[in-house]
């Protein structure tokens, strides 16, 4: 049938009632538009679609999905589209364990989204100004915060550290050797306010139970709580050491024992007060020991290591303290917080020891500018007198013989008389003994060819012993009758020049000074002179001859010390002289344990 056409009162043009083509496109233009608007503004990325038109596009194509498996699929219950689920986006600073700060920020970094115009992260936070940072600091610490304090000292801030202290002497009265005066560490803490408070000790106390160390960490931080209320307390790790010396000593300095202690001082930390700043890899090499590079002996820093530390706190070891904040843990980079132990043994201790432990060499000094006397110098004092070899050991222990003297078979002890004192009461199996009562420095430096030590240890002069035999090991102890008419700083000089006459002589040996022990209270009230400040100077500036290569220094002197730093009474013959029996054993015990290098 052949369809009829019209034209409408318009003159437009239809055909068998339809609507118009030109009209039809105007409408589908329209509706496409209307929906495309309301794409834009309901329709999100999903099923691949990277902006809101390839969504309208993929919706005009496949309609409305109700696949719980799509991402964002799915509804609430309400009639609207559930939101996507996503993994939960670490804060800058929280790291992968919770409670735990990472010196490299957020423990990952945000995906691309393809979205440039709504970015998700917060604004950087402003930058820690350590110069305003580190005014209100204190840094507490043994001879390694010693070292810093001279090689790496950080503007502003103030320090207390001293050769040989440890978690449980810092309170005996002793003064610091990083520029505090005359003040013990209660008198400075009472007299000064601090905002932080940074810790580093444990290495001399390493040889001790955890437990102890642990129990004695308590008290310190309480302690300092009760001097310093506004102060938040930072406990750093302890650096580790060389696989040398940690091989060398299974039972004490090895960094089983160091990473075993780490992970139990980190748990002091409570995220509030107490923090645990951990930085002990910055000086490890790929092995997780020290890098020998980085330590002269094994244990102590060398001077240029000390800007490493430095560079580290005044970039990753500064606390930004949020309100409220739970962040218990401070961690450089690679470090998990302290490795579980390995080794399967349980604390070597029971009950804590009777004496403190000591410390070894200490970081490296300058030379000194002046030229040391060549002189005996005159003592003021009555001379120091041999001790009786007929006194009895009283209840002491009585002495008994290494294990193995093979070790010193090589070792020749040089001293005065209280090294005359060692021979007699504390002799080491297989050593050679060269000493003198009232010998200083300067008898056998100014006689070398001519003074003979005590008869009892043979005829020949120093010269003579040192020509007629290889020594592997030489161990100095002089000081205490020097101090009655020179300078520390004299003393050191005539140590110098005493031991290049030593390596001129025994090219091979090694060298090891040891530290000069206290006197009594009640002595140093008579003779000041050889006081424990005077002291403490002298063994500061003999611990600095170290070189931890042929030249090395053995700080003993706490094992001996009262509460106040002091010779123990009890120890303790006439202020100065040791008694026989536990004293030297105390001595001929550290030296077999701690002085085989």
């Amino acid at each position: 049938m052949k369809r009829r056409s019209y034209t409408d009162p318009r003159g437009q043009r239809d055909n068998s009632g339809n609507i118009s083509g030109g009209r039809y496109a105007l409408l589908v233009c329209l509706i496409i538009t209307a929906l495309a608007v309301v794409a834009m503004g309901l329709f999100v990325p999903s099923d691949g679609a990277k902006n809101p038109i390839e969504a309208f596009m993929l919706f005009a194509r496949n309609g409305f999905k109700q696949d719980s498996d799509s991402p964002g699929g799915g509804t609430d219950g309400s009639g609207s589209a559930s939101a996507p689920s996503t993994d939960p986006v670490s804060e800058p600073g929280s790291g992968s364990v919770t409670g735990t700060v990472t010196a490299d920020g957020p423990s990952g970094a945000p995906t691309d989204t393809g979205v440039t115009d709504s970015p998700t992260t917060a604004a950087p936070e402003e930058p820690i100004n350590p110069t305003e940072y580190y005014k209100d600091t204190l840094f507490i610490g043994d001879s390694r915060t010693a070292g810093l304090y001279i090689y790496g000292r950080i503007e502003g801030a103030s320090y207390f550290a001293r050769t040989s202290m440890n978690v449980g002497n810092c309170f005996n009265g002793s003064k610091s050797e990083t520029g505090t005066g005359s003040l013990s560490l209660e008198a400075y803490l009472k007299k000064n306010r601090f905002g932080k408070i940074y810790i580093l000790l444990g290495i001399n106390e390493i040889g001790y139970s955890y437990d102890w160390i642990v129990t004695r960490y308590e008290k310190l931080i309480s302690r300092l709580q009760e001097l310093q209320p506004g102060a938040v307390i930072v406990i750093q790790s302890n650096m580790h050491v060389t696989k040398a010396k940690s091989d060398s000593s299974p039972k004490t300095f090895n960094n089983t024992r160091i990473n075993e202690l780490n992970r139990r001082l980190s748990g002091l930390a409570d995220g509030k007060k107490v923090f645990y700043l951990s930085f002990e890899s910055i000086f490890d090499g790929a092995d997780g020991n020290m890098n020998p590079d980085y330590s002269g002996d094994g244990v102590h820093l060398k001077a240029k290591s000390y800007k490493i530390w430095r560079d580290y706190l005044l970039s990753e070891g500064m606390l930004r303290l949020p309100e409220n904040t739970n962040i218990t843990v401070i961690t450089n980079p690679g470090y998990s917080g302290g490795d579980d132990r390995t080794d399967g043994t349980t604390d070597r201790v029971t009950e804590p020891p009777v004496t403190e432990p000591p410390k070894t060499e200490p970081p490296e000094t300058k030379p000194p500018t002046t030229e040391p006397p060549t002189t005996e110098p005159p003592t003021t004092e009555p001379p120091t007198t041999e001790p009786p070899t007929t006194e009895p050991p009283t209840t002491e222990p009585p002495i008994t013989e290494p294990d193995d003297g093979s070790y010193f078979s090589d070792a020749l002890f040089i001293g005065d008389s209280r090294t005359v004192g060692l021979s007699l009461y504390g002799e080491i199996k297989g050593a050679t003994y060269f000493a003198k009562n009232s010998a200083t420095v300067y008898t056998f430096l100014n006689g070398y060819e001519t003074e003979k030590p005590d008869p009892r240890m043979g005829d020949r002069t120093l010269s003579e012993v040192l020509a007629g035999r290889k020594f592997g090991k030489i161990y100095i102890l002089f000081g205490i009758n020097e101090l009655g008419g020179s300078a520390p700083s004299a003393v050191r000089g005539g140590f110098e020049r005493f031991v290049s006459l030593l390596k001129a002589a025994q090219p091979n040996a090694k060298i090891i000074i040891q530290s000069n022990m206290h006197v009594t209270k009640a002595y140093e009230e008579k003779y000041p002179v050889r006081g424990k400040d005077r002291v403490n100077e002298l063994n500061l500036l003999l611990a600095g001859l170290a070189n931890g290569k042929d030249v090395f220094y053995l700080g003993f002197e706490t094992l001996f010390d009262d509460e106040e730093g002091y010779l123990r009474e009890d120890y303790a013959r006439d202020g100065l002289h040791m008694l026989a029996g536990e004293p030297y054993n105390v001595w001929r015990g550290y030296i077999t344990e701690f002085g085989m290098l």
